[in-house]
């Protein structure tokens, strides 16, 4: 995965296996499974590796978004109105996660009885939206 910088190119450092984890989280989103935390995990686990990068959030973003849609034409997700929403989903979920804080928070699966405790600790390189106030 490239992210183009003026004068040279930046590889987000995901394994093949956060790839593949990735993809599974996508293909389920994608037949209709709710699984919210199971995702939430998959795009925390991305924003762990790229933390240690010096990144920009704008730089990771992009970056992800270009993943995403790379992850979705590798499991033949067509493009179109369904595709586009889901990737959207999953960028906004990258967002939230990102600037979600260190703050413990309740995250509740749709479809199920109760909730999952969660925390997302972001990378050392992002401020949130708040410190440019």
């Amino acid at each position: 995965m490239l992210i183009e910088q003026p004068g040279h190119s930046v590889a987000l450092p995901l394994t093949r296996i956060q790839r593949e984890r990735f993809k599974a989280s996508l293909l389920a989103a994608h037949s209709g499974a709710l699984l919210i935390s199971t995702q939430r995990d998959a795009v925390r686990e991305i924003l762990r590796t790229i933390g240690a990068s010096r990144l920009t959030p704008e730089q990771c973003v992009v970056g992800f978004k270009s993943f995403i849609n790379e992850a979705a034409t590798d499991i033949a997700i067509p493009l179109g109105r369904e595709r586009t929403g889901l990737v959207d989903r999953f960028v906004s979920l990258f967002i939230e996660e990102m600037y979600a804080g260190d703050e413990p928070r309740t995250t509740v699966d749709v479809g199920s009885r109760g909730g999952s405790g969660g925390v997302a600790t972001p990378p050392e390189n992002y401020e949130s939206p708040a410190a440019h106030r």
